[in-house]
This record gives C-alpha cells, structure tokens and sequence, in this order.
C-alpha cells in the first residue's frame, strides 16, 4: 500500500500543479503539505478530504484512514484490522 504522502505526490504531479498551488487550493501551508508528502506528518480525514480535492483524486481519502493510533503510520490494509508497517519501533 502506498503511503498518503507518496499518493499525494503522484496525484499532485498527475494533475501538473505545484505543491504551492495546491497549498492555495486546500488552504494549508506549503511546508505542512510537504511535511506530509514526504511522510513526516499523516492527515486526518478532514484534511485528507481537502486534499483530495484540490488535486481532484478522491482516492486518496482512503489512504488516510487506517493509522496506527500509537506511532501514526500507515496500517497494512485500510479495510481495518491490519497491523503496523512500523515493525522497528511499533509493536501495534
């Protein structure tokens, strides 16, 4: 499964827009959004709502779902369930 943050890139650069124009868009700063496009921070759903609409994938809302509630990555299915990718410092 892909991360929030790389999905949010790819989406980004899909669409041609810069990640300044998707910080106008969405209302958040740049730095935030590239905090998360490179997996420092992970959104919550309303976040990830107003990112998905501003690079037009509504896809990615999904992704920002399934977070481990002690560490805050990614689980391994977003259907619920799964466990931690974070085996290193998790034990989730």
């Amino acid at each position: 499964m892909a991360s929030f943050g790389a999905a949010l890139t790819a989406a980004r650069t899909k669409a041609g827009i810069s990640l300044r124009e998707v910080a106008r868009r969405s209302g958040f700063s740049a730095p935030y959004l590239s905090d998360i496009e490179h997996d420092r921070r992970h959104p919550p759903r309303r976040t990830a709502e107003k990112l998905a609409a501003a690079v037009s994938d509504p896809g990615l809302v999904e992704l920002a779902v399934a977070v481990c509630p002690r560490c805050k990555r990614p689980f391994e299915a977003a259907t619920g369930g799964g466990r931690c990718l974070n085996t290193e410092s998790c034990a989730t």
